[in-house]
């Protein structure tokens, strides 16, 4: 009898816990309690949340409000969204940047149309009402799609305010989107390269001195093959994309044409040197974002570098005065050197030299292949060490793969710092790594520089080079002595 009473009394007093204000939220453990008896239904807890918004959080949880948030945004929007909808417009930024994710997040879990129009109409009242959208009102809109959304981060970017960046990375969001809608499945899919029908590149026309035509210039971009219809072209563009276009080419704003152009680029996919063909055509933008394209494409091409910049190099005398300055920037791209050593090179041309009858020239040596022996001899090293050490190198280079091993990783990190250029698989073509201008002296210094015992320093040398540990003292040595005779 007496346990059953304990009972009745145990669970009386669960009862009234649970209606009173046992669950008041002023930390993380109360949040919790009060979250998960919201979840099985309290109306108390939700109250007891509300609350908590509504008051100065406490000096020891400061960011309780933003907890609060994220909590809402998981639970039943139905009785979540009224507490966070007064807070979308509120005045401290803090409290309206996690009430929009949180509602933003509700939209991601359950898409709306009423919803997303109160979320919209939030953000462009504060538009109107602060002086700057927030990230987090920027990245909801991001994840919008409709007229509202656009027109609302259009004013943002015709605005210059300091979140132009965030604005053009939000439109772009949009435009992937707007562009995969707009495939069908089977556009979707990527293209399959297909050597037979790869078209080939046209041979640089002559110099008849009337000036190169869009045709001239942009057919040596590969996969250009569309042209553009003018405004009709320029009217079924994407939504998102004609506002970002809007933003750089009407006015010369250099600012953002790079971040415009790799947004735009990465919605298109695969068919964005088709669809840059077609922005060139559009002559109602000013030459220089015209001029762009043609130098954010050298800034994408990996491979035959020498070769287009060979073809580019062709196409500039002919070429207009206003686009000059373009090719001269795409060609330094492509071969690594400034537009004035360019401009030279185009304008001075150097003379070829023309060999004697009879007299055969003798094979360009390899770069500063007498270096590394006349160290070696300046320093009691035989010579035959070396081709022991060009061979272990090569092959070091040849195997470095997905998980490298170390001395791979020195070898390859050496050739790095002399071809910053090229990338991985240019550089295993290399034969001959000990021969490269600077290789060795990069390779010891990175050895030497380490903070490790002068054992472990000799040891790298001995898997790196191959050498034996006698050898890779004495290198060593050497090294400290007179390495800059190896630069």
């Amino acid at each position: 009898m007496a346990s059953i009473r304990r009972t009745i009394l145990f669970l009386a007093i669960l009862a009234v816990l649970t209606r009173c204000n046992s669950v008041k939220v002023k930390d993380e453990p109360t949040l919790t309690t009060a979250s998960e008896l919201a979840n099985r239904g309290n109306k108390n807890a939700w109250e007891e949340m509300a609350k908590a918004l509504a008051a100065p959080p406490p000096e020891k949880e400061p960011d309780l409000h933003s907890k609060i948030f994220e909590r809402l945004s998981v639970m039943d929007p139905q009785k979540a969204l009224p507490i966070l909808e007064p807070y979308l417009t509120d005045r401290i930024e803090k409290k309206r940047a996690g009430a929009v994710s949180a509602w933003s997040r509700q939209l991601s879990r359950q898409p709306s149309q009423a919803n997303s129009a109160k979320l919209s109409a939030a953000i462009a009242s504060n538009q109107k009402t602060y002086s700057i959208l927030l990230p987090e009102e920027i990245q909801a809109l991001s994840e919008m799609d409709g007229p509202e959304a656009l027109a609302i981060l259009k004013e943002e970017l015709n605005a210059k305010r300091g979140n132009r960046e965030l604005v053009v990375q939000a439109l772009g969001k949009i435009l992937s989107r707007e562009v995969a809608g707009r495939k069908t499945p089977e556009e979707s899919k990527p293209e399959q390269p297909v050597e037979e029908d790869t078209p080939s590149v046209p041979e640089a026309p002559p110099e008849t001195g009337k000036g190169l035509t869009e045709e001239d210039i942009m057919g040596y971009i590969p996969g250009a093959t569309e042209k553009g219809d003018g405004e009709n072209f320029y009217s079924s563009l994407p939504e998102a994309e004609k506002i970002l276009i809007d933003a750089i080419a009407i006015e010369d704003d250099s600012g953002l044409d790079l971040l415009v152009l790799r947004n735009i680029q990465t919605a298109w996919g695969t068919e964005w040197e088709d669809h840059f063909y077609s922005l060139y055509k559009e002559e109602s933008f000013v030459s220089s974002f015209r001029g762009r394209i043609l130098v954010f494409w050298a800034q994408r091409t990996e491979r035959e570098k020498l070769a287009e910049a060979a073809k580019l190099r062709k196409l500039y005398k002919p070429a207009g005065e206003d686009l000059k300055p373009f090719i001269l920037q795409a060609i330094s791209i492509l071969e690594g050197k400034t537009p004035e050593e360019i401009l030279a090179e185009l304008t001075n041309p150097p003379k070829p030299k023309v060999a004697k009858r009879s007299v055969v020239l003798p094979a360009k040596p390899v770069a500063e292949s007498r270096r590394v022996p006349w160290f070696g001899r300046r320093h009691s090293l035989g010579e035959s060490i070396w081709h022991n050490v060009d061979a272990h190198t090569a092959m070091l280079l040849r195997q470095y793969g997905e998980n490298p091993a170390p001395e791979a990783r020195l070898v390859y990190s050496a050739l790095s710092k002399i071809h910053p250029s090229k990338d991985y698989y240019q550089l295993r073509q290399i034969e001959r790594p000990l021969y490269e201008r600077r290789f060795l002296f990069y390779l010891l210094s990175m050895i030497e520089g380490s903070r490790r015992s002068a054992d472990w320093k000799v040891y790298a040398i001995q898997k790196t080079l191959g050498l034996s540990a006698a050898e890779s003292r004495h290198l060593l040595d050497a090294f400290k002595r007179e390495g800059r005779l190896l630069y």
